[in-house]
């Protein structure tokens, strides 16, 4: 048991080290590798950080700062506040994603993915969160992505053992997404994992009044966490009903939607002309969230993951979640659909549907890592 929570510590270690290596010439010059976004996310963090140094006071609940807390989060300044500024910058933006990387290939090897492949699609979204792209520069939006393999692990270990513990542990993991992390993408990891729970929960044949006491539990619990932040959060959205300012107008919603002609970009990068990291359009509209790193051999793995695996329930759900992934994501592209979700309350509030696509990505990792079990000669998965 030691040895393998050693083994852990070590691939942690290890994953810091790989997210650390190209940027250590902006370390060593006092640079931060992030785009605007990311710095007013530092600017952040600072600002805690002196305010503790100064009053020894953190001022957490505060209606008129977003959300009821400091700049819509709990800052992560409270783990790293120790750290010299500069080492406490890195710090956050590192030590989040390595360990969203282990929790990968903790849910990887949970699903029964060999070792191997568990190792190599982690390593992929180590990566894929910290290289690349506007959004990696965006610090909360890179911690709401870091946690979502920790919410999948906990609940795929409930199904294992059907402890409601871990259940619970998966609800902790939800509320630490809410408090740290972008809320949109909180908000759409909750609805991901509400039809996860319950796809699963029939796949695996849990008894109804299991599934009923466990899911009372397992939303109370995750009520109860996020409560401190939800409460201000509401209060101030009445008050900018009242202002006339509590929604993102419909052009703004569609227009950070993507293009369903990105998904070939996605898969086969220089197949169009010209950057491929900006809004707007077929040949523009990946700013926000698309993810360019995809590549040619994960889409070639994919496609080995659904030959091998298709038959297997996990393969055909992600499949399924997927398309209705991009599909919210591609709203511009079907206005009678965008009309009818912009109405929906909150819904229509997110300006960037195309930020839901982190889910795509994380399960278009996961098919590869299912799919190279038969090649290996491992037995296939699921339980």
């Amino acid at each position: 048991k030691y040895r393998r929570l050693l083994r852990l510590l070590g691939l942690c270690a290890l994953y810091c080290i790989i997210l650390f290596l190209p940027y250590g010439q902006y370390y060593a010059n006092d640079m931060v590798p992030m785009s605007g976004d990311g710095l007013s996310f530092i600017g952040d963090q600072i600002f805690v950080k002196q305010t503790l140094a100064e009053t020894g006071e953190f001022p957490i609940w505060n209606k008129w700062l977003a959300a009821g807390v400091p700049f819509s989060q709990i800052s992560p300044t409270l783990l790293f506040s120790f750290l010299p500024v500069k080492a406490m910058v890195y710090a956050i933006y590192i030590v989040p994603v390595a360990l969203g990387a282990l929790f990968a290939y903790l849910y990887f090897r949970e699903i029964k993915c060999s070792v191997e492949a568990a190792l190599s699609m982690s390593t992929v979204y180590l990566l894929s969160i910290h290289l690349g792209g506007f959004r990696k520069g965006h610090g909360y939006i890179i911690l709401a992505s870091a946690v979502l393999p920790v919410i999948l692990y906990f609940v795929e270990r409930y199904f294992t053992t059907q402890k409601l513990r871990w259940l619970i542990g998966s609800s902790v993991a939800m509320a630490a997404q809410f408090y740290l992390g972008s809320l949109q993408h909180t908000f759409y990891a909750d609805c991901f994992l509400i039809a996860y729970l319950l796809a699963f929960g029939v796949h695996y044949r849990m008894k109804l009044g299991t599934m009923l006491r466990h899911g009372v539990a397992w939303g109370m619990t995750y009520a109860g966490l996020i409560a401190f932040r939800i409460i201000p959060m509401l209060e101030q959205n009445l008050a900018y009903a009242d202002m006339g300012s509590a929604r993102t107008d419909y052009d703004t919603f569609v227009s950070y939607s993507i293009h369903p002609i990105k998904l070939i970009e996605m898969v086969f990068p220089k197949f169009f002309w010209g950057d491929a990291h900006q809004a707007f359009g077929p040949r523009y509209s990946s700013e926000m969230d698309v993810e360019i790193f995809w590549g040619y051999m994960v889409f070639l793995l994919v496609i080995a993951g659904v030959a091998f695996c298709i038959r297997d329930f996990r393969v055909r759900f992600y499949l399924a979640a997927m398309g209705v992934v991009f599909l919210y994501c591609a709203l511009g592209a079907f206005p009678a659909m965008a009309q009818v979700i912009y109405q929906i309350p909150y819904l229509g509030d997110f300006r960037c549907p195309a930020r839901a696509l982190y889910l795509f990505i994380f399960m278009a990792y996961t098919l590869p890592a299912l799919g190279v079990a038969p090649l290996n000669d491992r037995p296939a998965v699921g339980r």
